[in-house]
């Protein structure tokens, strides 16, 4: 009796052992979270008030470089806002690197609440002044101090780890640099920043582009042949003058020949810019010009962009159309493309467009940093602000003669000032101008970096956790929308060989019969599931949540379009055998594999034989690094086999993400033998995946 007691006691000993050290390891944990300075390495914590401070913790393992990673939780409460910080010596007039990695779990908008930011002091912590002084002809009197910069964020690897990176000159009397890696206004996420590192650099050699604009108003062409005849010394001009991009104007094909915007449409790629095409690879330069573009029984107002190899870079189809291009027939465009070039990124806009700024915030959302702006007329204010409200380089080509003080055909830089301007008839101005340069005004410092950390949320973004189901009303062309967000969170895993850490990325499309015309509408709905299990675990948690989504699809009576991207570390059975689940329970779905992160894992023909293919409109997307010629690369691949088919029509659009290039190429096909035969044959190009 007396050994059982004795061995009650001591378990009852252990017991209170082990709460104790529960209780201690909370207490630690509160302690670190409120106090500054008590995080190892350095780091500490903060937030504006006590009342809005998220959670904080310290994982000593894995993380993007495996040495741990600084952890910020939110729960349910909106507006928490907290950081982890340190502070490094640094020598004015000396550049440093700044970089980190981040993943990010139920945050709606990265942009926004996911923010690392360098704040320049002296010793004792006080601001200091930008020497020299900045020159600017407002807030005239004012000193301008070293405001804080934001790094950029850059892409992500293949395990979900977004880079955020730049690199500085520092401030002539800076001693210090205060990194600050912050969290904010996400509830119910987690934020993990690692592989931190600030060290002295050299500064990376400018990105210098010439941009030209011609100021011409063709006359006395009878035909778009004629007009176009009339540019080829302008362009030479452009040439000789050693520019990278020249802009031409507004529906050149149809100024001053007495034909109407209907009567001079034609393909695009067509005639013009096979013409154009031709002086673009004879100068080695870039032309955006202004066209007339007939799609079928569409007629469209829109500007292209020609690129030095001859051949059309993309196109950019008129969003705002005035009265009378509506009175005339013409349809407006939907989309906001971007095109990478061999000097940086260029987004189109045409004329009318300039009135709204939705256009060129769209374009440079997406990357745009020139913006190329055919323009018949418009208010110059307006040039000025959509340049300055962007940060970025407006290059404007207008048919109003400067006598009227209307547009002018002008450069602006990212104070939306005219750099450059053409004025008399048939003359071409030129600007040169550093791509990478910053601008810092007084109060606001660098605003480009600071504006997709500030502008307004977007609209429609996924919650941040939980599930949801919204069917809203239909639109006037009788498009429904369903939208579903469903997150895996599960416990944390330590023993990343066993983790499917990556994303499942679906995009179900589906048609839905209504009441209102047309017919049929769209119902689009999302899944996005993160952290699987691997095995036959991670199947099963993925098919659960493809079968919610399809279940939704399947009871709104939907003809279900499925698209999924999977990236798995250790190979793509997982994609495989999904897909076959959701194939086998929905026999009209059509299913693509492709990459998040750059994978190199991609669909066979004998998986893309077990789908159904529907005539339409495919994409092959070619992922690769902007530095490696990757463009040229596999431009060629592909071409060499889809080019020469001649049941086949086509388009290229370049999109950069980072350091990288996404090269996409839409074709038009009638049979889904043709999408297999294609995809057998350029299957082997590196670094393409086919998106259906």
């Amino acid at each position: 009796m007396g050994r059982m007691r004795r061995l009650a006691l001591q378990a009852a000993s252990v017991a209170l052992i082990a709460v104790a050290h529960a209780a201690t390891a909370r207490i630690t944990y509160a302690q670190s979270a409120k106090t500054p300075g008590t995080i190892a390495d350095g780091w500490s914590t903060a937030s504006p008030r006590d009342e809005i401070r998220p959670a904080f913790a310290r994982e000593d393992s894995g993380g993007a470089d495996g040495r741990g990673s600084l952890v910020i939780r939110a729960d349910r409460r909106e507006g928490l806002d907290g950081w982890w910080t340190r502070t490094f010596p640094v020598v004015g007039g000396r550049s440093y690197r700044f970089r980190a990695a981040y993943r990010a779990e139920g945050i709606a908008e990265p942009r926004r609440s996911v923010v690392a930011r360098i704040v320049w002091t002296e010793a004792r912590g006080k601001r200091v002044a930008l020497e020299p002084q900045p020159v600017s002809d407002y807030l005239r009197g004012a000193t301008v101090m070293a405001e804080p910069e934001f790094p950029t964020t850059r892409g992500a690897d293949r395990d979900g780890w977004t880079e955020v990176s730049d690199t500085y000159e520092v401030p002539k009397r800076a001693e210090r640099a205060t990194i600050e890696l912050h969290l904010r206004w996400a509830p119910e996420s987690t934020l993990r920043w690692s592989a931190v590192s600030f060290a002295e650099t050299s500064l990376p050699p400018p990105r210098v582009v010439r941009l030209a604009t011609v100021h011409f108003r063709p006359t006395g062409g009878r035909t778009p042949a004629d007009n176009r005849r009339m540019y080829e010394p302008l362009i030479a001009e452009a040439a000789r003058r050693r520019a990278d991009l020249v802009v031409l104007g507004e529906t050149l094909t149809y100024v001053n020949t007495g034909k109407s915007l209907v009567d001079v449409a034609e393909p695009v790629p067509g005639p013009s810019t096979e013409d154009f095409g031709r002086l673009a690879k004879k100068h080695n330069l870039y032309i955006v010009v202004g066209l007339v573009e007939r799609d079928g029984h569409l007629v469209y107002n829109v500007a292209a962009l020609i690129g030095p190899d001859g051949r059309l870079v993309g196109k950019y189809r008129k969003v705002c159309l005035p009265r009378g291009e509506i009175e005339a027939g013409i349809a407006p465009g939907s989309d906001y493309p971007v095109f990478a070039t061999r000097f940086g990124t260029v987004g189109l806009m045409v004329c009318y467009d300039g009135f709204f700024p939705e256009v060129a915030r769209a374009l440079t959302n997406r990357g745009a940093e020139v913006i190329a702006w055919p323009v018949w007329g418009c208010n110059p204010l307006l040039a000025r602000a959509r340049a300055c409200e962007n940060h970025v380089y407006l290059v404007s080509s207008t048919y109003e003669d400067v006598s009227r003080n209307w547009m002018i055909s002008a450069i602006y830089d990212h104070a939306g000032d005219p750099i450059a301007t053409a004025r008399d008839w048939g003359t071409v101005a030129i600007a040169e101008v550093d791509l990478d340069r910053r601008l810092h005004w007084a109060s606001l410092g660098d605003f480009k970096a600071e504006i997709p950390r500030h502008r307004p949320a977007d609209a429609n973004k996924r919650p941040s956790a939980g599930a949801t189901n919204a069917l809203s009303s239909p639109d006037r062309h009788g498009v429904i929308s369903a939208r579903t967000s469903l997150m895996s969170r599960g416990d944390t895993h330590t023993d990343e060989s066993n983790i499917l850490h990556a994303r499942l990325l679906a995009t179900l499309s589906c048609f839905q019969s209504n009441p209102y015309p047309p017919p049929r509408s769209l119902c689009v709905c999302k899944v996005d599931c993160v952290c699987f299990e691997s095995g036959s675990a991670g199947v099963q948690t993925a098919d659960r949540h493809w079968h919610g989504c399809l279940a939704l699809s399947m009871d709104a009576r939907c003809h279900v379009v499925g698209a999924v991207d999977l990236a798995d570390r250790r190979g793509g059975g997982l994609a495989t055998e999904v897909i076959g689940r959701m194939i086998k329970r929905s026999g009209n779905a059509r299913v693509s594999v492709g990459r998040e992160g750059f994978m190199d894992h991609r669909p066979s023909v004998d998986l893309l034989e077990s789908i159904h293919l529907f005539p339409g409109v495919y994409q092959i997307k070619a992922i690769g690094r902007a530095e490696d010629e990757f463009e040229s690369r596999v431009v060629e691949a592909v071409y060499s086999h889809v080019a020469a088919r001649s049941d086949l029509d086509y388009s290229v659009r370049s999109t950069p993400g980072g350091r990288h290039v996404a090269l996409t190429l839409d074709i038009t096909v009638q049979t889904a033998e043709q999408v297999r035969a294609i995809y057998a044959e350029i299957r082997d190009v590196k670094g393409l995946t086919l998106l259906l």
